[in-house]
């Protein structure tokens, strides 16, 4: 595993017990975050990015539920959450180049969430990137900014059949800090409106 990525899944780790405990604590990251085979060098870029994407999450928030209205984040399943937030924090804050960024997130969620999230993660974070083109073309220092007011631009959701409905339930456990592993491992989720991935049961008509 390459050291950006080892960062990225370390940020996610630490972004997700914040989340599922609803405070930025210090001592819940540096439990996730001792691990003896992370260098120092590598844990602090990535409490950074963790740190950066929780500060900005109210307005990547925004920004992802005003263009996918019918999946805002409080109905995603905790992983594809903050891997989006993570995402917008990169696309808006680092000199990663998008595909990189918007690759990364995928192959996150394909290991850790729904069979549903790599579509929907995918949409979602190129139609910000999108958007940021636009923002660069008339103003570069807002491009850095998450801008959840800005004009919309359509996405794609994913579909799904009976069959893979039934066959890509997740289930909804109250997230602990000393279970994070085991939870992104299965994809669960945490302060979400259902017990399955809302986007196998019930798709926009």
């Amino acid at each position: 595993m390459s050291s950006k990525r080892k960062q990225r899944e370390l940020a996610l780790q630490v972004l997700f017990v914040w989340d599922a405990n609803g405070i930025a604590d210090p001592e819940l990251a540096d439990r996730v975050a001792t691990d003896g085979a992370v260098d120092v060098a590598l844990r602090e870029r990535a409490m950074k990015m963790a740190r950066g994407a929780w500060d900005g999450r109210d307005a990547s928030d925004k920004w992802v539920e005003r263009l996918a209205p019918q999946w805002p984040p409080r109905r995603q399943p905790a992983v594809d959450r903050n891997v989006i937030r993570l995402g917008i924090w990169e696309l808006t804050h680092a000199d990663t180049p998008p595909k990189v960024v918007i690759d990364e997130a995928i192959e996150m969620v394909k290991e850790y969430s729904t069979e549903n999230s790599p579509a929907f993660v995918n949409g979602v974070l190129d139609a910000v990137h999108k958007e940021i083109g636009a923002l660069k073309a008339v103003d570069p220092v807002l491009a850095g900014t998450p801008t959840p007011n800005h004009p919309p631009v359509e996405i794609d959701q994913p579909e799904a059949s009976a069959s893979e409905a039934s066959a890509s339930e997740v289930s909804v456990n109250e997230a602990s800090s000393v279970a994070v592993d085991d939870e992104m491992e299965t994809g669960q989720a945490s302060d979400t409106e259902t017990d399955k991935d809302p986007r196998t049961t019930d798709q926009p008509q």
